[in-house]
Parts: structure tokens; C-alpha cells; sequence
């Protein structure tokens, strides 16, 4: 199967809405897409073959205080089961590596569970380096929303 690893622009609305319903199972909205995808700090990836959306990666490239190359966080990395372990995940990491490269940034970085071996087996064939892991996580939540007032 011939596969083609994109970044999603403006343009691509469809596709991001398509996504969405595919592999989180929400509903978007065009303009919500719309204002997803016009967001510069915003790096959508997928990974398409056989007219199939096969995986995706979403990332944040993060503006530093004390560097002047920002950096890229890489927040979800999915592919669907049925393409696991078939280079789609491979691929799309290899995408990110060339962005970073070509955008000269400083690094892009990911976290996982140290429970995630299919993950760390993925980060670490695509030349990820494991830096620590992190001892505790905190987390701020807002305060409740309607989920369809945000996407649907």
C-alpha cells in the first residue's frame, strides 16, 4: 500500500473533521476545524493510504524564554489498529524528525507512560533519546464545558 504522510493546512477542513470522527469519535465543526488548522502553533500530520486516514500526529511548537529556536511538542501520536505495527507510526515520526530539521527548531519531544512499550519501541526506532521519566505529573483543569460547545 502506497502511503503519504501530509501536514493538514487551511484548505483541509474535510479531512480534519473526518479525522475527528474516525479516531477520537467527536464531531468538529468546519469553523472550529477551520480555526484549528489557521492556528500557526498547530502541526497536524496523517499518514493516508488506500483513501484511508490511517494515523495522525498532533503537536505544538512552543515558543521559549531562553532559546530563540522554539521547540515541538508532540501531544497525540494514534494510528488505527488495523495498521499498527506496519510503518505508519514510523512514517509519521520520521515527518516530524524532517519538520524539526527543516524548520531548524531545537528538538521535538513526547511523553509517554513508561508502561507504553509499543510507544517507547516507536520513539526509540525513530531515534527518540529517553531524557527521565517524570515523577509526577500535575494537572489544572478548567472549569466544566459543554464538549459541543467547543467542537460541534
Amino acid at each position: 500500500m502506497s502511503l503519504t504522510v501530509r501536514q493538514l493546512k487551511v484548505g483541509d477542513e474535510a479531512t480534519l473533521i473526518q479525522l475527528a470522527a474516525v479516531h477520537k469519535s467527536v464531531k468538529v465543526s468546519p469553523e472550529y476545524a477551520k480555526s484549528l488548522l489557521a492556528n500557526e502553533a498547530n502541526y497536524l500530520i496523517v499518514a493516508e493510504g488506500a483513501g484511508q486516514l490511517l494515523g495522525f500526529v498532533w503537536a505544538y511548537c512552543l515558543a521559549r524564554l531562553d532559546q530563540r529556536r522554539p521547540q515541538l511538542f508532540i501531544y497525540e501520536v494514534d494510528v488505527a489498529e488495523a495498521h499498527q505495527r506496519g510503518g505508519v507510526g514510523t512514517a509519521l515520526m520520521e515527518y516530524i524528525w524532517e519538520l524539526v530539521n527543516r524548520l531548524h527548531l531545537m528538538e521535538a519531544f513526547v511523553l509517554t507512560s513508561s508502561t507504553n512499550a509499543a510507544a517507547i519501541g516507536l520513539y526509540t526506532k525513530t531515534g527518540g533519546v529517553a531524557q527521565s521519566e517524570p515523577d509526577i505529573i500535575f494537572v489544572y483543569p478548567g472549569h466544566p464545558v459543554s464538549v459541543h460547545s467547543m467542537v460541534g
